[in-house]
């Protein structure tokens, strides 16, 4: 019974960790894409990757999908 606690936490734990992961992975993508694009149009605009600006960007994406995500149940 307590080895099932135990597995259960840790289940939770790892998902909880790979969304996160997940998350600011798709922001560090985002990032890196932007520069590319900058880099190759040979514009001034290149953003610096660390974790400051990848956070950041996340939590600016998390707060437009909250206030533009749309509900089907109406």
């Amino acid at each position: 019974m307590k080895s099932d606690i135990i597995v259960g936490a840790i289940l939770i734990v790892l998902v909880i960790a790979a969304c996160l992961l997940l998350s600011l992975g798709v922001s560090w993508g985002v990032l890196s894409i932007w520069n590319w694009f900058s880099i190759s149009a040979e514009l001034n605009t290149v953003v610096p990757v660390n974790w400051g600006t990848v956070i950041g960007l996340s939590v600016i994406l998390f707060v437009l999908r909250s206030i533009f995500w749309r509900s089907d149940s109406k």
